[in-house]
């Protein structure tokens, strides 16, 4: 029931301004300006955008999982932004055509002499 009302208000929201706007060019025969159709317009295409996340932050599992993820973007994000953590992947292409990657962590490298750093 909360995801239906949430996204019944968001659709009356998005398209309640192009609905007014379509009204009064029809009964005032006078164009409206050009800012506010623009936004109208907007405001009905990004209703498509919104309805998947209301109904992907409603539902516990999928929000679990996307919050795991940005985690999981942002560790590999600072990591790599200030030097934290670095390694290096070696990938693999075996016979099947399955990828396996192999992690050279930052202090190994350092400590055998590779250059790569």
């Amino acid at each position: 029931m909360e995801v239906f009302c949430l996204a019944a208000v968001t659709l009356l929201v998005c398209w309640l301004p192009y609905i007014s706007l379509c009204f009064y060019e029809t009964f005032s025969g006078r164009r409206s300006p050009a800012v506010s159709s623009a936004l109208s317009t907007w405001l009905v295409l990004s209703s498509a955008a919104i309805n998947p996340w209301i109904s992907c932050m409603t539902q516990t599992r999928y929000r679990t999982v996307l919050f795991r993820s940005f985690r999981t973007f942002s560790q590999m994000c600072s990591g790599m932004s200030l030097g934290l953590n670095r390694q290096n992947a070696v990938f693999h292409l075996n016979a099947a055509n399955n990828i396996s990657a192999v992690t050279i962590a930052a202090e190994t490298r350092q400590r055998s002499g590779d250059p790569l750093d």
